[in-house]
């Protein structure tokens, strides 16, 4: 839709508004939304354009926002991967922020000829499919959404017990609590609950096919990449930055840096066979003590609540 009221003039834009079931008052303010859009960038972003667009903050860094209407499941994994790609090609932090309609990005203000060189944003986002996959796998321990979900798994297998069963944890208490558990737990990538959190954000809360497919269509020229810069935040622009702050809220809830990348390449080779690759998924079953399932051969390894079979990965940790 975004894209057919930017073909369209605003008349045609508020009958299409209009039909689609918005009131008079709710399609003049989509009409213009979507036209001073248009007027700041150039380009509106939709299913068959991506737009790239960079401009200073109040403090004078760059902001370089990817505007795009793939949803967060999308978006999530493809912000760890461009901040991974930043890290290791510049060897700074680029603060990644990601949403619904795009994703933020906040870079230090470098010398011409580096991240602002023209072109450069483009072939940040333009990744690799056929390793975007290994990439955010790679790069899932060290974010705050893997310290979070190992919380929760965490409080599920009961590994966060309580003083007094009936009363509350405060949540500054289970975090702390999950922190020191993930410490240790993070060193043995065959922890159950370690491997539930990587199975739950790349299947769950992540849609790596889909953003393999979208880069794949970048690379086809069937999505194009549109680069501008702008003297402010366009509208668009501004609705994510406002995301920026609750986000930060929550840097805290990194794994400690002692085992936020701390992987061994079995490890890796493990959450790619089991997880990544979605072969062995029908072989895990969430039941207590129970019996093999058919897809299995053998006696399982029994490790808390959950039960895998050996032909998985080889091996468990206790």
């Amino acid at each position: 839709m975004t894209r057919e009221l930017a073909d369209r003039d605003r008349v045609a834009g508020r009958e299409l508004a209009t039909e689609a079931g918005l009131d008079g008052w709710a399609a003049d303010n989509l009409v213009e939304y979507v036209a001073d859009q248009r007027e700041a960038t150039g380009s509106v972003p939709d299913d068959r354009t991506v737009v790239i667009e960079r401009f200073r903050d109040q403090v004078g860094d760059w902001r370089a926002v990817v505007h795009s209407p793939l949803g967060a499941r999308v978006h999530a994994p493809w912000a760890l991967a461009i901040a991974g790609r930043v890290r290791e090609r510049f060897g700074t932090d680029a603060q990644v922020v990601h949403g619904d309609d795009g994703i933020v990005l906040r870079l230090p203000d470098v010398e011409a000829g580096g991240l602002l060189r023209a072109g450069e944003l483009t072939d940040l986002v333009s990744l690799d499919p056929g390793t975007v996959e290994a990439v955010v796998t790679d790069e899932l321990t060290g974010s705050a959404l893997f310290a979070s979900r190992f919380r929760e798994c965490a409080a599920r297998a009961l590994l966060l017990p309580r003083q007094r069963p009936d009363r509350r944890m405060p949540l500054w208490q289970q975090r702390l609590r999950a922190q020191h558990l993930l410490s240790v737990a993070g060193r043995y990538g065959s922890f159950p609950i370690v491997l539930e959190t990587v199975r739950e954000c790349l299947r769950d809360v992540f849609d790596v096919p889909a953003l393999a497919e979208v880069l794949t269509d970048v690379r086809a020229r069937r999505v194009r990449v549109v680069e501008v810069e702008t003297p402010q935040a366009s509208p668009f622009a501004r609705s994510l930055l406002m995301e920026y702050t609750a986000a930060f809220l929550y840097e805290g809830t990194r794994p400690p840096p002692s085992c936020a990348r701390r992987r061994s390449p079995w490890t890796r080779r493990c959450w790619r066979t089991c997880w990544a690759a979605r072969t062995c998924g029908s072989c895990w079953t969430r039941r207590w003590w129970s019996t093999p399932t058919p897809c299995c051969s053998g006696s399982p390894r029994r490790c808390g609540i959950w039960r895998a079979p050996p032909t998985c990965c080889g091996r468990w940790g206790r």
